[in-house]
């Protein structure tokens, strides 16, 4: 009787061993590929702008709703997405999904690319 058992033993456990887990799991979010609609050849010639407080910047009071200014503002908006290319159209389609997953998606990547560890706590 224990040698029937040994024996199902040795012959069930490694048909479940190698069958058990026959697919990888996935890793990422699987979408289309995103391509550069051009590259910014003057990027090391940016300045780098440090305010030393919130009042060395303004931001305008807006427009009324309904006003014309509010309106010509909307309209001009209106015509530059009807005039968007379509690497542009692409940019905002793949951006707007979810952005939250695809800063996360490039952040693993380079970690995994770079095989980044997280700095140890003071």
């Amino acid at each position: 009787m224990r040698k029937y058992i040994c024996l199902i033993i040795g012959v069930l456990f490694p048909a479940f061993l190698f069958t058990s887990c026959m697919e990888d799991l996935p890793t990422n979010y699987e979408f289309t590929g995103y391509q550069f609609a051009d590259l910014n050849s003057n990027a090391s010639q940016w300045k780098l702008i440090i305010h030393s407080s919130k009042e060395q910047v303004s931001i305008p009071v807006p427009s009324q709703v309904g006003s014309i200014e509010l309106n010509r503002e909307l309209d001009e908006t209106k015509t530059k997405i009807d005039k968007a290319s379509a690497d542009q159209q692409a940019s905002v389609k793949f951006w707007t999904n979810n952005p939250l997953l695809r800063w996360n998606e490039i952040a693993l990547e380079l970690a995994t690319k770079y095989n980044l560890i997280p700095a140890p706590k003071p």
